[in-house]
């Protein structure tokens, strides 16, 4: 190596020792910290809705009043109640109700038929318009006399008027005209004046007549036929006038007595303390 490469390697190294010392003199740059960004809950996005209006203020209002149920019909006179109870039964045209309709003292009529019936006894006054036509029939069979089954239809066309008027209507015409038939009973004089129990006993005795099977024998000690079964002869006459009637017949009215007796025993709902809505 020459005189001239030593000294320029020389000079090199001088002015990198001097460059270093100069940089670990100078302080340190400060170090800037990161940005930090607080964490906020993410908020949705911005719509463009209508402001909600504002609820109207209340306005106060009257209650109101009360709907009361327009009274009853009022009843008119026993003596003149007649074209009202047609009116109730305009719609049981079966078998003699045209008949019965045409009749006077309808509420008389039928009180007296209610406090016979419910005596045992047959009320013919009261139901002559109602009469079977042709005579009481019997057939002989060995020596013994049964009533004859051919007579019962005879009593069809009654039934159908008994029968006419659909449970829940007989009952509410009752209750229509109860007074009016409760004061017919009391001028009676030989039964309260208690409608609903008068009716009440005459449809217990409908229901305590025996259902007869087959043919029903007789006896005739005398001028009259009997029933030759005791238990049968021991019933009153409305009662014995009802087994006449047959089997068919009677189960009819059995039927519609216990149908009645029913709706009868029915509480009556209480009266409606406002009325509907038109």
């Amino acid at each position: 190596m020459t005189r001239w490469h030593v000294i320029a390697v020389g000079a090199v190294v001088i002015v990198a020792l001097a460059a270093l010392m100069v940089w670990r003199a100078q302080p340190a740059a400060p170090t800037v910290p990161e940005e930090t960004v607080p964490l906020t809950p993410e908020q949705p996005p911005h719509e463009n809705l209508a402001p909600t209006p504002a609820p109207p203020p209340a306005v106060e209002t009257a209650p109101p009043e009360a709907c009361v149920p327009p009274p009853p019909v009022p009843l008119p006179p026993l003596a003149e109640s007649d074209a009202a109870v047609a009116g109730e039964v305009t719609g049981c045209v079966g078998g003699l109700a045209p008949l019965w309709l045409a009749e006077e003292d309808l509420l008389r009529r039928a009180a007296a038929v209610v406090a016979a019936a419910a005596a045992g006894r047959v009320p013919r006054g009261q139901l002559a318009f109602m009469a079977v036509t042709g005579p009481f029939r019997t057939v002989e069979r060995d020596g013994v006399a049964y009533l004859d089954p051919d007579s019962y239809d005879r009593y069809v066309r009654f039934v159908d008027t008994v029968t006419c008027l659909s449970p829940e209507r007989t009952v509410a015409l009752l209750t229509r005209f109860e007074p009016l038939l409760g004061e017919a009973l009391g001028a009676l004089g030989d039964t309260g004046p208690d409608a609903r129990a008068g009716v009440d006993a005459l449809l217990e005795r409908v229901l305590a007549v025996p259902m007869p099977r087959g043919f029903v024998p007789l006896t005739r000690p005398n001028v009259l036929y009997e029933y030759a079964d005791p238990s049968l002869e021991a019933l009153d006459d409305f009662q014995k006038q009802l087994l006449r009637m047959g089997p068919a017949n009677l189960a009819r009215l059995q039927d519609h007595a216990r149908a009645v007796r029913a709706e009868l025993a029915r509480p009556t709902p209480p009266a409606p303390e406002a009325c509907p809505d038109a």
